[in-house]
């Protein structure tokens, strides 16, 4: 589904899923460079860890690592704010052309699927469902809002991020 959801990925293949750890490679861009992910998922922090898979080789990144993280929206009671931290360090190998162009057009891309994707996935869970907090994500997610357009909210204090555990 990756490449259905995200335009950046053309290739996705998932080479191991555990019930918290998930390892898969990827194709990405026009330029299709391999990279192979380790993700690790910390429920109680609410958060998906990411880095490089450390048993593979990736020559297009040196580094790679991050998360994604979901918190409910403090000025939007029974909606959720997901944030993506990142730092990427590209191979000295790579020509400074793309890592141009993965800068300016690839990376920007890297959330912008997000919103239409949930919204989606709320439109098909059955009325009630909620999640392991008992949240009404799907309610939630359909109530239109009066001022969306104008609902700024401050930055985010992110959790300390650590590199994800070797969990199973």
């Amino acid at each position: 589904r990756y490449q259905e959801r995200i335009s950046t990925v053309k290739e996705a293949h998932i080479i191991q899923r555990g019930t918290r750890k998930c390892k898969a490679r990827f194709k990405l861009s026009r330029f299709r460079l391999e990279v192979a992910v380790e993700f690790a998922m910390n429920r109680e922090r609410n958060m998906l860890d990411f880095r490089l898979d450390p048993e593979a080789t990736t020559a297009a990144f040196d580094q790679a690592r991050g998360f994604w993280y979901v918190e409910e929206s403090p000025h939007r009671p029974g909606h959720s704010r997901i944030f993506l931290s990142a730092k990427l360090v590209c191979s000295p190998l790579l020509p400074s052309f793309i890592v141009d162009y993965a800068a300016t057009k690839a990376l920007p891309k890297a959330t912008c699927w997000l919103k239409p994707v949930i919204e989606g996935i709320a439109r098909g869970l059955p009325a009630g469902a909620v999640d392991v907090h008992g949240v009404d994500h799907r309610a939630a997610l359909l109530k239109p809002t009066a001022n969306e357009a104008g609902d700024r909210v401050p930055a985010a204090v992110h959790p300390e991020w650590h590199p994800p555990q070797s969990v199973t």
